[in-house]
């Protein structure tokens, strides 16, 4: 794991860094607070935050909530106080300020290492849930819920931002003629073209999938629509009974226009992706040129 740990004494901080390391874990050590805060939301990959309560520039008690409201946004980050005071006071006071675990300093080694292998596994259990809570089980892409949290990210962050909206063709008779056990393998195969988009391609509905663009201006999310149109156009899905129905799919892009809220948006991409099969299915349709 990726630990940071923070601890005025440098001589302390040396040491159980040493310590930590020897356990088979990174050490981002700091022994000011403010240094440490900053770290701290600029590393994404941080697993662990161990912090004493005498810091100077910002407190550990700070240090603890900061990481709590990362925590609670979604990054699985444990938390660990210290404190050399045998104060009870001080661990009722950690523990409410978002604080995991606490451990009196100096730690000892046999009772730190169990700790951390608390925190791996509550990490890991963190991680699951929040996978289980932001993803499709059927295809991995991300659901429809955190696809609409992405795209208000997306937006706040500024520049070209592109969506495609897509829908497979016919997927009711697929269905009808092959089952639902076929029509998931159908969708299985589409989401994995989708894959190329990791962490911006979302299933959306029954048979409705996204993506976003950041960077894209509407030109050129149509020629990737086109290019993922094609794709799926050639693909074949083989099915249990050893036939392959074709698969092909109708897009409609919609470029983000200034001001507009996520659902006129996505509003605006689903106006084009109907007109798409209004005009006879695979195919795209831009979203501007309904509007011209």
């Amino acid at each position: 794991m990726r630990v940071m740990l923070v601890e005025p004494s440098k001589v302390s901080l040396k040491l159980m860094g040493r310590m930590i390391e020897d356990m088979g874990h990174s050490v981002c050590p700091f022994f000011d607070g403010q240094d440490a805060l900053h770290h701290l939301h600029e590393d994404t990959n941080l697993d662990v935050v161990m912090t004493s309560f005498e810091v100077p520039s910002v407190s550990g008690i700070q240090l603890c909530w900061e990481a709590r409201v990362i925590a609670n946004k979604g990054r699985p980050i444990y938390v660990i106080a210290m404190s050399s005071s045998n104060d009870t006071t001080h661990l009722v006071e950690a523990l409410d300020s978002g604080a995991d675990d606490f451990i009196r300093k100096p730690p000892d080694k046999i009772e730190l290492e169990a700790r951390l292998r608390g925190a791996e596994r509550m990490n890991q259990a963190r991680r699951e849930l929040v996978r289980w809570a932001t993803h499709d089980a059927l295809t991995s892409l991300l659901n429809r819920r955190a696809y609409f949290n992405l795209a208000e990210e997306m937006i706040l962050g500024g520049g070209d931002l592109s969506l495609l909206l897509f829908d497979i063709d016919h997927f009711k008779s697929v269905n009808e003629t092959y089952g639902h056990a076929s029509g998931d393998l159908v969708l299985v195969a589409v989401s994995k073209v989708l894959w190329a988009h990791a962490g911006r391609a979302a299933r959306v509905g029954v048979k409705e999938f996204a993506i976003l663009l950041p960077g894209t201006p509407e030109t050129a999310a149509r020629d990737i629509a086109e290019a993922l149109r094609r794709e799926i156009q050639g693909m074949a899905v083989l099915l249990p009974s050893g036939e392959r129905p074709s698969v092909t799919i109708s897009i409609g892009v919609a470029e983000y226009l200034p001001r507009e809220d996520v659902d006129d948006w996505m509003k605006r991409a689903d106006d084009a992706l109907n007109a798409a099969k209004d005009e006879g299915h695979n195919r795209v349709v831009m979203a501007a040129h309904l509007a011209a």
